[in-house]
């Protein structure tokens, strides 16, 4: 089959000239790649964010126009027609799409859930007296993502969810014990939450806070300074430093261009994507960068810059150290993000009013001071770098690169290099890549824990994420990438 390119730009084209082939269309439904590719290889250079979901929309639109009859066939057929024509989808009986879905692999589900028409279908059924019955067709890997996509525009309550699951539990008898145990995790955490109600325990005092700096060094000449305004103000701090000597660079791919190279570099690439090997770029880069660094040179460094600090400690580990060097880089961040909660204990941590989980690279918009939201102060909350849960393309999660809570919220997620959790037991069921995914464990943990997210506040707003140096495109040119 000719491949044919779902970028905006193309299928606007093609639609606006009416040469858009609907049979060719239909044939490109076969593809397994088509919507990661739809999501990540034709979205580059788009002029704005979610160019994916306008290519959605257009093809949709087409297709009810033409009055295209969907005939199920594969798997992969049956998700590309629910994700790029969704209202034609749907137009199957009730009992066909449910059994179409409760089919599906991982990914899969999360291509069909992360569409609002589709989400919508279950909302209307959940308000059907006879949805029980419906309960008792669907797996349960079906059934938790269904649970985790409803966390995205909270479509339901919490004593909704909590019906919910037990109905499920109970109708499910026969239910594998590893999501059996999930589901009842999350129940036992729902029926608390509602039985502590929204207790408010403020203080006023200045608190006690932990601050824990974790992940990957690139950029932290730039980045860390800027915390002392955000937190030095909220009480006494203690920093406490986890990361690695070999500073590297971010892995380059198609959405992430602009953290790595001068704008310039990243028009030319978007451009001329045709005669570029991408599989050689994060080798080329490293070797451009060449950012290994003396382990004393980083704590003399972080130390000046958090010298406002009660108290300062660090772990720094080598890049080249065993079992560190065969962890991937999803499970280094867990690694570090757990690492002084291993040390020193839960108990220790409990010492504090307040836990913050940053990245060295997070670099701060402005420098207003944080003011809290008191919201922070009832049962289970956490501020992060997203305002709410995730439910996209690549799966279920939330923002992994700053967390503010108490410890009992903030705690649970910052073990989850644990291979007790309850994410590593779902990621390492359910998914091919290893049990370890960047978003995806803290956000299970989260949901799992029943942690409202709170809004996001304006200063806590990243600029971006720092990084070295930016690669102009006279030296683009002349690196080993290309075909």
């Amino acid at each position: 089959m000719k491949e044919l390119i779902f970028s905006e730009e193309n299928i606007q084209s093609l639609i606006e000239n009416n040469l858009l082939d609907i049979n060719e269309l239909v044939e490109q439904f076969h593809r397994s790649n088509l919507i990661s590719h739809t999501r990540y290889v034709y979205s580059m250079g788009a002029k704005s964010w979610g160019s994916w979901e306008r290519v959605s929309i257009m093809i949709n639109k087409f297709l009810s126009e033409k009055d295209w009859k969907f005939e199920p066939s594969s798997e992969t057929f049956n998700v590309n027609v629910a994700y790029f024509a969704p209202s034609i989808f749907l137009k199957l009986k009730e009992y066909e799409i449910i059994d179409i879905i409760n089919n599906l692999n991982q990914q899969q589900l999360v291509y069909v859930l992360v569409k609002d028409e589709i989400m919508d279908f279950f909302i209307t059924l959940f308000k059907n007296p006879l949805f029980i019955f419906v309960l008792r067709r669907i797996n349960p890997i079906f059934f938790i993502n269904l649970l985790l996509a409803l966390t995205k525009k909270n479509y339901v309550s919490i004593k909704d969810e909590i019906n919910l699951i037990s109905l499920f539990i109970k109708a499910n008898s026969k239910i594998n014990s590893t999501y059996k145990d999930i589901l009842e995790f999350r129940l036992n955490s729902l029926k608390n939450k509602v039985s502590q109600g929204k207790n408010n325990n403020s203080k006023n005092m200045l608190m006690k806070i932990a601050l824990l700096i974790c992940g990957q060094l690139r950029g932290y000449e730039e980045a860390i300074p800027r915390f002392a305004s955000k937190f030095r103000f909220l009480g006494s701090v203690d920093a406490y430093i986890s990361t690695w000597d070999n500073i590297g660079s971010t892995r380059f791919n198609a959405q992430n261009s602009y953290r790595i190279f001068e704008k310039e570099a990243c028009d030319f690439i978007a451009k001329e994507q045709d005669i570029f090997d991408f599989s050689k770029f994060d080798t080329a880069i490293n070797s451009y960068l060449s950012n290994d660094t003396i382990e004393t040179i980083i704590k003399d460094n972080i130390s000046n810059y958090l010298q406002w600090c009660n108290l300062i400690q660090f772990n720094i580990k080598k890049y080249t150290e065993y079992p560190y060097n065969l962890m991937s880089n999803s499970e280094k961040m867990y690694y570090h993000n757990a690492y002084w909660v291993n040390t020193l204990g839960e108990e220790y941590f409990k010492q504090y009013d307040l836990i913050i989980k940053i990245r060295p690279d997070y670099f701060f918009k402005d420098s207003t001071p944080l003011i809290l939201d008191k919201r922070l102060n009832e049962y289970k909350t956490l501020i992060t770098d997203t305002s709410n849960y995730l439910f996209l393309e690549w799966g279920f999660g939330m923002g992994d690169q700053l967390w503010i809570g108490k410890p009992d919220s903030i705690l649970p997620i910052l073990k989850c290099h644990n291979h007790s959790t309850i994410s590593y037991q779902f990621t390492s069921n359910t998914l091919e890549k290893g049990a370890y995914h960047g978003h995806i464990n803290c956000g299970l943990e989260a949901w799992g824990n029943a942690l409202s997210l709170l809004e996001t506040p304006s200063s806590l707003q990243k600029s971006r994420l720092s990084g070295t140096k930016l690669i102009p495109l006279n030296v683009l040119r002349d690196m080993d990438i290309y075909k």
